[in-house]
C-alpha cells in the first residue's frame, strides 16, 4: 500500500495520495520488521525520480513517518534494550543473498523467470525494479527465513505479467497457467502439513480434564502456543510504566512477580521443548516435583518447517509435559515455580 500510494503521489501530486502513503508507511513500520526498509527504497526512488518529485512527497513519505515512528523506537529500545536487540538479532546477520534468491525461485519459479525476461521501457518499470533490488539487497544481510522473501513476489509478478501481456492472443491463458503452476510447484512452501501442534493441544486438553489445572507454563515454539486454548497472560515487566494506568492495558490479564497465582492451585502443567538451547535449566526447579505425563519426539519443528537453510529443521525435537502437584508445597518452592513465568521465552496460559 505504501509503495503504491508513493507512486501515485509522484504521478498525480495529489494530497490524498501523500496522506495514504504516510499512513501505510507507518502501518508497515509498526507491524513488520521489514517495514523500515521502505525508507531506503523511498530514498533511491527520490534519487531516480528527482526531477518529478515535489517537496511534499519527501515530507509525507519520509520525514513525517520517521517522526511518528520515533516514539515506538524509543519505547522499543527502552523495553528491550540495545543489548537485548543485539542478542536477539545480532547472530542472525550475515550474507545470505544467494539463499534468498533460491527462496524466490523456489517459491515462484515461473514468475521469477518470466519477470526477469521483461525488458524495461517505462518509468514505472524502474520504480518496480528499484523496490525489488533495494529490498533484496537489504534482506540478504539477514537470516534466510522463507517468509521474508514473500514481499518480493508481488513485484516480480508485475514484471512477469508485463512480459506475458505482449503475447496478445494467449496472454490471459498464460497468466492463469503461470499462476496455477507456481501454486502447484511451490505447494510445500505455502502449506504446513503437520498435525503435531494439534496433537500436543489435544493432550493438554486431556490432562486438563483429568487434573483441572488453571495455569499452563510453556517454553515452546509460537505455533504450539497458537493451538493451546486459554488466555495468554502478560507479564507486568513488558508493560512500560507510562502505560500501566491506561484503561485498555489494565483490562488485560497480567501477572506480577509478587502475586503468586499458584498458591491456591492444586495442579499446574509445564511444557517445554528442546528446540530451545537449555529448557531443562529453566525448568530445573520442577524436575524433582513433577510427574512426566507425556513426551513427543518430532523432527521438523513448526517454526522452522519452511526455512530450508535452518539446521534445526531436520533436528529431532523433544516436547515434554509435566504435571506438578502444588497442594503440599511450601512457600519458597511455590515462589521458585512462579518465577518460571518470568523467564525469557516462557508463556503462561490461563485455562
Amino acid at each position: 500500500g505504501a509503495l503504491y500510494f508513493s507512486y501515485q503521489s509522484i504521478e498525480t501530486n495529489r494530497i490524498i495520495y501523500y496522506l495514504y502513503c504516510c499512513l501505510f508507511t507507518l502501518l508497515a513500520c509498526y507491524t513488520k520488521y521489514t517495514g523500515p526498509v521502505l525508507f531506503l527504497i523511498f530514498l533511491f526512488i527520490a534519487i531516480n525520480r528527482r526531477r518529478d518529485i515535489e517537496r511534499q512527497w519527501l515530507v509525507f513519505t519520509i520525514i513525517i513517518p520517521i517522526l511518528l515512528l520515533l516514539p515506538y523506537l524509543i519505547l522499543f529500545i527502552k523495553i528491550v534494550s540495545i543489548t537485548g536487540i543485539a542478542q536477539r538479532h545480532g547472530k542472525l546477520f550475515g550474507i545470505n543473498h544467494l539463499k534468498f534468491l533460491y527462496y524466490a525461485i523456489r517459491f515462484a519459479p515461473l514468475i521469477f523467470f518470466t519477470g526477469i525476461l521483461y525488458r524495461m521501457k517505462e518509468k514505472r518499470d524502474y520504480f518496480i525494479l528499484i523496490i525489488i533490488i533495494v529490498f533484496f539487497a537489504v534482506l540478504g544481510f539477514y537470516y534466510p527465513y522463507l517468509r521474508l522473501t514473500y514481499p518480493l513476489i508481488p513485484f516480480l509478478s508485475l514484471l512477469s505479467a508485463a512480459f506475458l501481456y505482449k503475447f496478445k492472443k494467449i496472454r490471459y491463458y498464460l497468466l492463469v497457467l503461470v499462476f496455477f503452476l507456481n501454486v502447484l510447484i511451490g505447494n510445500d512452501t505455502l502449506i504446513y502439513k503437520s498435525r503435531f501442534p494439534l496433537s500436543i493441544a489435544k493432550q493438554v486438553e486431556s490432562l486438563h480434564t483429568e487434573y483441572d489445572f488453571t495455569y499452563v507454563f510453556t517454553l515452546v515454539p509460537p505455533n504450539i502456543v497458537f493451538y493451546l486454548d486459554g488466555t495468554i497472560l502478560q507479564s507486568e515487566h513488558v508493560i512500560p510504566q507510562v502505560f500501566r494506568n491506561v484503561r485498555f492495558v489494565r483490562s488485560r490479564e497480567t501477572i506480577k512477580a509478587g502475586e503468586n497465582l499458584l498458591s491456591n492451585q492444586k495442579y499446574a502443567l509445564f511444557i517445554y521443548s528442546s528446540v530451545f538451547e537449555d529448557p531443562k535449566e529453566i525448568f530445573k526447579s520442577i524436575r524433582h516435583l513433577a510427574i512426566q505425563k507425556d513426551s513427543f519426539e518430532f523432527i521438523d519443528a513448526p517454526i522452522y518447517y519452511k526455512d530450508l537453510f535452518n539446521n534445526l529443521r531436520t533436528k529431532k525435537q523433544i516436547y515434554e509435559l509435566f504435571i506438578v502437584s502444588l497442594e503440599k508445597l511450601d512457600t519458597p518452592v511455590l515462589t521458585s515455580l512462579w518465577n518460571i513465568a518470568f523467564e525469557p521465552g516462557v508463556t503462561v496460559i490461563k485455562k
